[in-house]
């Protein structure tokens, strides 16, 4: 889902977004950015209560952009610790 906003994101705006903070983009890929183009509608399973994308654990995602055409999402795994042998990234 996050690699689809952000590649929707890129097409409309030509570049990757100002910030890779994961409650930055939250605020940018849901209207609240100087595009002020909505990409996606947060809930429950998606950003927590800090406004921050989760994982299926609960926890924040670590995002950073690769390239324009890249980004890569870390989530800390069912053991919720990053850096462990449980981490997933969608690369």
């Amino acid at each position: 889902m996050l690699e689809a906003i952000f590649a929707s994101y890129v097409q409309d705006n030509g570049e990757v977004p100002v910030s890779s903070e994961n409650y930055r983009l939250v605020q940018i890929f849901t209207g609240n950015g100087s595009d002020k183009n909505s990409y996606f509608t947060p809930n429950s399973r998606t950003v927590n209560a800090n406004h921050e994308f989760i994982d299926g654990w609960g926890t924040p995602l670590r995002i950073s952009f690769v390239s324009k055409d890249n980004i890569l999402i870390r989530s800390a795994g069912p053991d919720k610790i990053f850096g462990t042998p449980d981490d997933i990234t969608n690369q």
